[in-house]
């Protein structure tokens, strides 16, 4: 990361073991979140389907697109990510 930042504009911030730990929590505030968020609202969806996307290191564009047979059934689309590791693309789908 610092031969990086020789080359390119950033900032680097190591966190704090309390600062480790408080994203961790973080995280799973937010992942918990998005499921309160459908069994509050399961009337209004379809089923709940969770992707994993490994991003490659050098990624530049981060939103992958569905086939239109696919983003046509989809309600809302959660974006769950964690730097460098993947994305998490939990998606409500229309109800049938």
């Amino acid at each position: 990361m610092q031969n990086h930042l020789k080359h390119y504009q950033g900032a680097l911030h190591v966190c704090t073991q309390l600062e480790s730990q408080s994203l961790l929590v973080f995280r799973s505030a937010a992942t918990a979140a998005m499921f309160r968020y459908y069994n509050l609202n399961q009337d209004k969806f379809g089923e709940l389907l969770s992707t994993d996307i490994a991003l490659p290191r050098n990624a530049v564009d981060w939103d992958e697109t569905l086939p239109e047979h696919l983003q046509e059934q989809v309600s809302k689309t959660f974006y769950l990510g964690h730097f460098f590791l993947s994305c998490h693309a939990p998606r409500l789908f229309i109800k049938t």
